[in-house]
């Protein structure tokens, strides 16, 4: 089932990607199981973009029949590592680089709240 909420509001309510992921989790136990379907609710919730080509949100049961987001991705980075079919968008591969930088500290801040005194 997903919820009839107000987007505009939603996207107030939660100003950025790890705050959305969090709601999602949160409200939509079946998202914590499969980056699938945390990825369609994610698009339904938070994508205007692509509110218009889904007319409705697909089942659950289909949904977990599809390749999951993460292999896909996990198998872009695995060829990519290795130098082939590298971004051609010199815009893409800025932001590649901003998100890992941005990952590495937030990794490094997770440790440092974790770690004991």
């Amino acid at each position: 089932m997903v919820l009839k909420i107000n987007r505009k509001i939603l996207r107030k309510w939660l100003r950025n990607k790890k705050e959305q992921v969090e709601w999602i989790l949160k409200t939509y136990p079946a998202a914590r199981n499969s980056d699938t379907i945390l990825l369609f609710y994610y698009w339904w919730h938070f994508e205007e973009a692509i509110r218009p080509y889904l007319r409705e949100f697909p089942p659950l049961s289909v949904l977990k029949k599809l390749t999951p987001f993460e292999t896909l991705s996990r198998w872009r980075r695995r060829i990519q590592a290795k130098g082939k079919y590298l971004p051609t968008d010199n815009t893409v591969i800025l932001k590649r680089k901003q998100l890992a930088k941005f990952f590495a500290e937030e990794m490094v801040k997770d440790e440092g709240e974790n770690s004991e005194i």
